[in-house]
C-alpha cells in the first residue's frame, strides 16, 4: 500500500504481530534510473522486520525490472513482486500494473526479465480477476509464466475497490491451477478482516495463501489470533506512540 508500508510499518507490524511474510510498497523501476531515484529507493528500504520481506515493484520497461530484480536480490530481500493490479488511472495510462492485463506480451516479457534480474529469488505477481470481468485466459496464462506465485485481488481493474471481493472467482482460478498441473501457489486477497477468516477462506477455497492489506489499517493486530479488541487500550496507545517516534526518528 504506497504511502503506508513503510520501512518504520513493517518493523512495527513485525515486531507486534507479524505476518508469515512482508511486502514493501510499490517502487516505480523507471523512477530507480531517474533523477528522482534516491527518493523512490527509500520504499524499499529493508527495515528491521523479522519476518521474510518481499520488494514490490511497478512499471513498464523489462529491462529497468531486470536492472532492480538484480539489485534487491543483493539486498537481501526474500522475493520480487510484480505488481499487475494497481487500478488507480495515472499509473493504468502508462501501461502498467493492472493495464498490463491488456498486454500480455509485455507482461510476459517483464516477468522473463525479473526472473533473470531476480534469480534465485523467488517471483510473484499480484494481479486482478480481470480488466473488466473474471478472464479466465488471464489467470491461465499467468499460471504458465513459471512464475512462483500468483496472488489474486477477488475484483476486477475497473470495480477499484467497489463492491465485495469476488471469492468464488478466486476458486476457479485454483481450480485452473489444479487442472493446468503447475506448482505456483496462489494467494487469495480481498475483504479479509482477521487471520480467523483468512484460515477459513483459505480453507473453503483451497487457495496456498492469504494476503492482508487495508484490514490491518484498522487492527495492527490482524495477523494474530487476537482482534485488536483482545490487547488494552493502553497497549495499543503504546505501539501508536513507538510507532509515532520511529517516524520522526527517520525524518531527522
Amino acid at each position: 500500500m504506497r504511502g503506508i508500508t513503510n520501512g518504520v510499518f513493517r518493523t512495527i507490524i513485525s515486531q507486534y504481530a507479524p505476518p508469515d511474510v512482508i511486502f514493501t510498497e510499490f517502487a516505480n523501476v523507471e523512477t530507480l534510473f531517474s533523477p528522482g531515484k534516491d527518493a523512490e529507493m527509500v520504499k524499499l528500504t529493508l527495515s528491521s522486520a523479522t519476518c521474510p520481506v518481499v520488494a514490490q515493484l511497478w512499471g513498464s520497461n523489462p529491462e529497468n525490472f531486470m536492472k532492480s530484480a538484480r539489485i534487491l536480490s543483493r539486498q537481501g530481500f526474500s522475493g520480487i513482486d510484480i505488481n499487475m493490479g494497481c487500478s488507480i488511472n495515472k499509473i493504468l495510462k502508462k501501461d502498467s500494473c493492472g493495464a498490463l492485463i491488456k498486454n500480455p506480451s509485455l507482461a510476459r516479457e517483464i516477468i522473463i526479465a525479473t526472473k533473470e534480474g531476480a534469480a534465485p529469488l523467488p517471483v510473484s505477481v499480484k494481479t486482478r480477476l480481470g480488466h473488466d470481468a473474471f478472464s479466465p485466459q488471464w489467470i491461465e496464462w499467468l499460471l504458465q509464466s513459471d512464475i512462483d506465485a500468483l496472488t489474486i485481488h477477488g475484483r476486477t481493474v475497473i470495480q477499484g475497490f467497489r463492491g465485495s471481493a469476488d471469492w468464488t472467482s478466486i476458486g476457479k482460478a485454483v481450480e485452473i491451477k489444479k487442472q493446468l498441473g503447475v506448482s505456483t501457489c496462489i494467494i487469495g486477497n480481498g475483504d479479509v478482516r482477521s487471520r480467523a477468516q483468512g484460515v477459513e477462506r483459505a480453507r473453503d477455497y483451497e487457495v496456498d495463501g492469504i494476503m492482508i492489506g487495508r484490514a490491518e489499517l484498522s487492527d495492527l493486530f490482524v495477523f494474530s489470533s487476537k482482534s485488536r479488541n483482545g490487547h488494552a487500550r493502553d497497549t495499543r496507545l503504546r505501539i501508536l506512540t513507538d510507532h509515532i517516534d520511529r517516524v520522526l526518528k527517520e525524518k531527522r
